[in-house]
């Protein structure tokens, strides 16, 4: 019984969140270090609401991208950017997905 009065609020809440137009919060840009194209791929929140965003962008003159993951606060201030280039192979990185856990350690 409890499993199907379930299965019929999801349709209910769903179809109501649809019809709310989001309201923009904040934005923010990132200017990687050389000025050059930077990408973001994905975002992950954590239980403050802190905003993660990971992605790509070029951070020397070698024309390589180097995987870029940039922390901001609830209400858009960066607190940190951390860069990661594979050095065994140096050639291109991405960061396509991003996880935070409970402690607020980003995962790319």
């Amino acid at each position: 019984m409890k499993r199907s009065t379930l299965l019929s609020l999801l349709p209910f809440i769903v179809i109501n969140s649809f019809g709310q137009q989001p309201i923009q919060q904040w934005a923010s840009r990132y200017n990687g270090p050389i000025s050059n194209a930077d990408e973001g791929s994905a975002i992950a929140l954590d239980g403050n609401g802190n905003v993660y965003v990971t992605g790509n962008s070029y951070t020397s003159s070698t024309d390589k991208r180097d995987i870029t993951t940039i922390k901001y606060d609830a209400i858009g201030n960066q607190q940190w950017a951390a860069v990661y280039n594979d050095s065994a192979n140096n050639g291109n990185d991405y960061g396509l997905a991003i996880v935070v856990d409970a402690n607020g350690n980003s995962y790319t």
